[in-house]
């Protein structure tokens, strides 16, 4: 709950002036780079990729931010994407513990946040557009 305080409730308000899509991507991008200091140092969700997972961590970051930052225009709680985040957390190792975490390069595949898991999202995004759900704030006067 608390990064969705920060994100989603406390964040993405502020940078609504700027515009809804504007918005949704700046808050992603910047909570993709909260997360660059663990993975450059640690190796954090990207170990054989320090510098290569920010850049992965931040497009990931954006496009599952824009999905959660629709959760929060949605609802305008931010206990919507504070659940999706949580779900979000729980089954993303599910794919490094039934992939064969040997030779899988969590870069490309592996990590949700990684290159595969960008096709669902983005596919998640072109749904909520083609539905005339986002930008939400068009859907809500709608």
């Amino acid at each position: 709950m608390g990064e969705e305080l920060g994100w989603r409730g406390f964040l993405l308000p502020k940078l609504l002036p700027l515009g809804e899509w504007k918005a949704l991507l700046l808050s992603g991008a910047i909570w993709g780079m909260w997360h660059a200091p663990a993975i450059a140092l640690h190796g954090h969700n990207f170990p054989e990729h320090p510098y290569l997972g920010v850049l992965v961590m931040i497009v990931g970051c954006m496009l599952l931010g824009v999905i959660f930052g629709w959760l929060y225009l949605k609802t305008r709680s931010p206990w919507a994407p504070a659940l999706a985040h949580g779900a979000f957390n729980a089954i993303g190792p599910a794919a490094i513990i039934f992939l064969n975490p040997e030779g899988l390069d969590l870069a490309l595949a592996g990590n949700p946040l990684g290159l595969a898991g960008w096709i669902p999202m983005a596919l998640i995004i072109a749904a909520l557009v083609a539905l005339n759900q986002l930008p939400a704030s068009e859907a809500t006067e709608a």
